[in-house]
């Protein structure tokens, strides 16, 4: 209707032009046609009210609580496909409230149906959710829930690391309503698995899971924490740092036996003859001997810096300070002179009571590490007493002591049997019935353990490359499965090398109070290691251990360096060319041995085989000098020895006992500690932590104190000597020894870190019971799955609407246009009209 007023106001406008410029036509026409188009305008300004109808299509705003996946791009183009419905896809990445916040914010509230949709995607931070007022909000998730979140998966180190130590991972997990499968796998820097474990966790249990572990070398070790029920399984790895191993250094008589019991123990740890320049490279040192003055202010500065020290005492004080030397104040005990009995004399060889020790000899002073420079060679031949010593009466009077103070047996003997297990052994002999050089080396041990007689001691040795202790240094009453250990002894492929295997043997026999120890190395061939073998067997024969060697005499075979070693060792080189005679011959050692302490030779053996005669005897004395031999062979002349002290009965043992409850004294023993053969003398020192204690008077055995940064422990009896005899038996001995060691460890400053877990991901990501309950707080309801989501209907709008607005700048414009024209044409019309005519005015009368 508009519209067409509009139009006829126009046509009005335009036939009213004609008026203006055609004559004929006069201000009436312009004025019609004026009033008429005025009055199409008023008709179309007056914008009569219409009604129009739309449809408005529904809009979704869809948020991920981590990144849009594949569920989310396929739920947008299942709104858009089937609901014409307008999706915008956003990313919370974590930060759901935040995104939450912003979207409110921007969301345009018209009359469309919008509504706002968060996905369940990735977990998220449930945290300072925003109050939404009246925008409308739905939640979509999976349908399963996780049993715990990812982060809830944590593992800790119960420890710092160190190589050769043990330590723990703890695995904690919070407790869930259904059973988990935990798997633990570590690894070491190399790649290889240190350990691989499972452990099911019941459910409704939070206990931690505690996994042992014995890193062997240092460095970054990297571990996997996979946590799986029913189909839901996630996976945690992250990496943990392992130490150095803490280095000990035991110095002393008696080195190698304490040393060797804390190496089976994982302790990194070195024997030494004198205490080195730099004790920096060690956290504890063990003495078993005093050391030189010159040597005292460093202990005390390494101890004071946070170094550990353990002394060990011994039948001439050990390790032990005097009151009067400069380390005494590190000591936790200190000596004192316990004076005799009145029932004992005064003189030597007068007996003890049980408990009571003897008065503390003068230390002697240690004697400095033996001088590499060649001596001149001993005139005696192999085997013969020194010309100062007395003719050989059937006894051990004139046999030569072991080194330090501790008794000897009158008639026992120690024997260690070293057996070649090289490759060249496990060759067939012929003629035996297909036996081999083995089965023969072996025999000879058998025959060898039958001989010796109780109080005997026998130690078996094998050596190839390395060496490995068949039966380690026994009183032969006590050994029980000989025949099974010498039947696990077979051949391998290894260069025949005797020099380590003889220093482990001499080291266990130096231990023993047998009047004659021996060794004996049985061998098929050349042996590799001569020189450093010929050295091993000079320090023994320096300890009073004598070395023999039994070769097989073959092609390839030298003599000059087996015939060295027994000579330098003290022995006898016994070459042989049938190896069946091998037993023979090993117990013609014997039947040797025994000759020494005045024991009749075994069943058997007091004639030896014809064979033997084909082997070196011992020379004839000389009369004449000998010529010089090269300076590396010469044998170093026997250091004098301490006149003998009369014999005096043997002490009873002491008993221990335990003075409080430690874990330095587990494994606690049933029903007692060993006992110890006696202590030194002394008092505890009031700051001291006693645990042991030995007799009825109770001497401290064993104690503990804190000095400066670090820590000093001191045993009074030995562990070398006759005194821990019994202990050094105790199978748990090693054990003991490096639980005391570690002890005196420095405390480690590195703090222990929290979750070590740096990486976690799971194969099917759900939402937790947590997450699940804030999306159904924020939605108003429990969430849907994606499939079920359903968005907002589609809605009409009916509205009204004008042209008014349209219209008015177009009527503004025509009625401008008609004020124009009507002056126009009213200006014309004023020029056309003629002027006025004069008007003649009627004369006036006279009248």
């Amino acid at each position: 209707m508009n519209s067409l007023a509009l139009t006829f106001g126009v046509l009005c406008l335009v036939a009213a032009v004609p008026g203006v410029v055609r004559r004929g036509y006069g201000p009436w026409t312009a004025r019609i046609a004026a009033l008429l188009a005025m009055g199409c305008f008023a008709w179309a300004a007056l914008d009569l009210p219409r009604s129009e109808r739309s449809e408005l299509a529904p809009r979704v705003v869809l948020l991920a609580t981590g990144t849009p996946d594949a569920a989310s791009e396929a739920l947008a183009a299942r709104l858009a496909r089937d609901h014409r419905t307008v999706v915008d896809v956003h990313a919370a990445q974590g930060a759901v409230a935040a995104r939450l916040t912003e979207l409110a914010l921007v969301a345009a509230h018209g009359p469309e149906p919008l509504e706002l949709v968060v996905q369940w995607t990735a977990p998220f931070l449930p945290l300072g959710l925003p109050a939404l007022g009246d925008l409308r909000v739905r939640a979509v998730a999976p349908p399963d829930t996780a049993p715990f979140a990812l982060e809830d998966l944590r593992v800790h180190a119960l420890g710092a690391f160190q190589a050769g130590r043990p330590g723990a991972l703890e695995v904690r997990l919070p407790a869930v309503p259904a059973a988990v499968a935990l798997e633990l796998e570590v690894a070491d820097p190399t790649g290889a698995v240190l350990a691989k474990t499972t452990h099911a966790r019941i459910p409704g249990a939070s206990q931690p899971w505690s996994q042992e572990l014995s890193p062997r070398v240092a460095g970054v070790h990297t571990f996997a924490v996979r946590a799986r029920t029913g189909t839901w399984a996630c996976e945690g790895r992250g990496s943990f740092a392992v130490e150095e191993a803490p280095r000990v250094m035991v110095y002393g008589p008696g080195a190698e036996t304490l040393a060797g019991a804390l190496a089976v123990q994982g302790v990194a740890v070195a024997a030494a003859r004198a205490l080195p320049p730099d004790l920096s490279g060690f956290a504890v040192l063990v003495l078993t001997a005093r050391p030189a003055a010159a040597d005292e202010e460093r202990l005390l500065t390494f101890v004071d810096a946070g170094g550990g020290l353990f002394l060990v005492g011994g039948e001439d004080g050990g390790g032990l300070p005097e009151p009067e030397q400069t380390m005494a104040p590190l000591s936790p005990v200190l000596r004192v002179a316990r004076a005799p009995r009145p029932d004992q004399g005064a003189g030597p060889g007068e007996g003890r009571g049980e408990g009571e020790a003897k008065p503390d000899p003068k230390p002697e002073p240690v004697r400095p590490p033996p001088d590499p420079t060649p001596q001149p060679e001993s005139r005696e031949a192999p085997g013969q007493a020194p010309p100062t010593a007395p003719p050989a009466k059937g006894d051990t009077a004139g046999a030569r002591p072991g080194q330090g103070l501790e008794e000897t047996e009158r008639r026992t003997v120690a024997m260690a049997l070293l057996i070649d297990r090289s490759g060249s052994m496990s060759a067939e002999v012929d003629g035996s019935g297909g036996r081999t050089r083995m089965d023969f080396a072996k025999q000879s041990a058998v025959e060898t353990a039958t001989a010796l007689l109780p109080g005997d001691e026998l130690m078996i040795v094998a050596f190839g490359e390395n060496p490995s202790v068949v039966l380690g240094r026994t009183e032969v009453t006590r050994i029980t499965d000989l025949r099974l250990r010498i039947a696990r002894l077979n051949p391998d492929e290894q260069r025949t090398e005797a020099g380590a295997a003889l220093g482990l043997a001499a080291a266990q026999l130096a231990g023993s109070r047998a009047a004659v120890k021996h060794v004996v190395i049985v061998s098929d061939g050349e042996i590799h290691d001569a020189d450093y073998t010929a050295s091993m067997a000079r320090r023994a024969a320096e300890q009073g251990i004598t070395v023999s060697v039994v070769w097989l005499r073959s092609g390839t075979s030298r003599a000059d360096p087996t015939a060295r070693i027994a000579r330098v060792g003290g022995g006898r080189s016994i070459p042989f060319d049938d190896i069946t005679q091998v037993p023979r011959f090993v117990s013609s050692e014997v039947a040797s041995v025994f000759g020494k302490v005045g024991r009749p030779a075994p069943s058997g053996e007091g004639t030896p085989d014809p064979r033997l005669a084909q082997a070196p005897k011992p020379p004839e004395p000389r009369t004449e000098p000998p010529k010089p031999e090269p300076e590396e062979s010469r044998p170093r002349p026997p250091e004098p020895q301490p006149p003998r002290r009369p014999e005096e009965p043997a002490a009873a043992p002491l008993a221990v006992r335990a003075l409080a409850e430690s874990v330095l004294l587990a494994p606690r023993p049933r029903p007692e500690f060993p006992p110890v053969g006696g202590v030194v003398a002394n008092l505890a020192r009031a700051e001291s932590r006693v645990l042991l204690v030995a007799g009825d008077e109770g001497t401290p055995l064993l104690a503990f104190v804190n000095r400066g940064l670090g820590k000093v422990g001191a045993w009074t009896a030995d562990l070398h000597g006759a005194w821990g005899r019994a202990w050094r038996a105790d199978p748990a001995f090693p054990g003991r020894l490096a639980l005391w060691v570690r002890e005196l460890l420095p405390p480690r400053a590195t703090p222990l870190p929290g979750d070590l877990v740096q990486e976690r991901r799971v194969a099917a990501p759900l939402p937790t019971a947590r997450e699940r309950a804030v999306l159904a707080r924020l939605a108003g309801g429990e969430p849907v799955t994606p499939e079920a989501y359903v968005p907002p209907r589609s809605v009409t709008v009916e509205h009204t609407r004008g042209q008014a607005v349209e219209h008015a700048r177009l009527g503004l414009f025509a009625l401008c246009a008609l004020a124009l024209l009507e002056f126009l044409l009213g200006w014309r019309l004023a020029r056309r009209a003629p002027g006025p005519a004069p008007v003649s005015r009627p004369a006036r009368s006279a009248a």
